[in-house]
């Protein structure tokens, strides 16, 4: 972020953080995730020189879940929600082949891979 190394995590109150590795100290203002049946993962990766958090939890009353992604310059979400029945425990990022590859897992033990460059499955 700005030439400086970075990680993200999720604070106790399911806010996106970001945590300048070099500086040791938080970057910004929390970004709060809007899952409204918690957050429970995150994952980092930078496309197309934007950096892009995307965060994975419980969504709805039913048990249902959702991935949202968000960038991390704007404190902005990205798109839609990625809707799942079951709440989302895992999000993976990687660059596979020039794309941005996102790997999800829900508490049904689905899995699902999605080109995040693309916006396709």
């Amino acid at each position: 972020m700005d030439g400086r190394p970075v990680a993200v995590f999720l604070d106790r109150n399911e806010n996106i953080r970001v945590w300048d590795l070099t500086t040791r100290q938080l970057v910004g203002e929390p970004i709060p995730t809007g899952h409204a049946y918690g957050a429970r993962t995150v994952a980092l990766v930078e496309v197309n020189g934007r950096l892009i958090a995307l965060s994975g939890g419980g969504y709805d009353e039913d048990g249902g879940g959702a991935v949202q992604v968000w960038d991390l310059g704007t404190g902005k979400p990205l798109g839609g929600r990625m809707r799942y029945a079951n709440w989302v425990g895992d999000v993976a990022v990687a660059h596979v082949g020039g794309r941005v590859v996102v790997v999800t897992g829900d508490g049904d033990g689905d899995v699902r891979v999605r080109d995040l460059s693309a916006d396709t499955p």
